[in-house]
């Protein structure tokens, strides 16, 4: 059997506030699907100070491919960011990529600044999905 592996992306994301705390979908996955890995580019720098975090997961794990801080390292565009999931528990860190059992969404939580007043700041994220069952 062949692994075919699809890109999924989601261009320009911004949170929809950056001073409040957010969870949004960021495409959905199906039974069989084996995702991953998960990569990000800053396209545009988060100015502002403060420990902004992004996570992205699903509903069982909202680190389960990256938890990141977006803070110093995302004031310059062009920084990429490489999913290596979000505790050291997590079997992404050991495989880079997880198999949904279960209907769920890839999702991002964002958790806002503490400080400092940010207004701007967007990532491209993507990952590689091939579907392993039902073939």
């Amino acid at each position: 059997m062949e692994l075919k592996f699809f890109k999924r992306s989601k261009t320009a994301w911004t949170p929809a506030n950056y001073a409040v705390d957010e969870t949004s979908q960021m495409w959905n996955v199906a039974a069989g699907d084996l995702v991953g890995p998960l990569f990000g580019l800053v396209r545009v720098a988060f100015d502002g100070t403060g420990g902004r975090t992004v996570a992205i997961g699903d509903g069982n794990d909202i680190d389960r491919f990256m938890s990141t801080s977006i803070g110093d390292v995302s004031q310059v565009a062009g920084t990429y960011l490489v999913a290596v999931g979000g505790a050291v528990s997590n079997n992404y860190v050991l495989i880079g990529r997880h198999l949904y059992t279960a209907a769920d969404t890839i999702d991002i939580t964002f958790v806002a600044a503490t400080g400092g007043s940010p207004t701007v700041g967007s990532v491209d994220f993507w990952s590689f999905i091939a579907k392993v069952w039902p073939h």
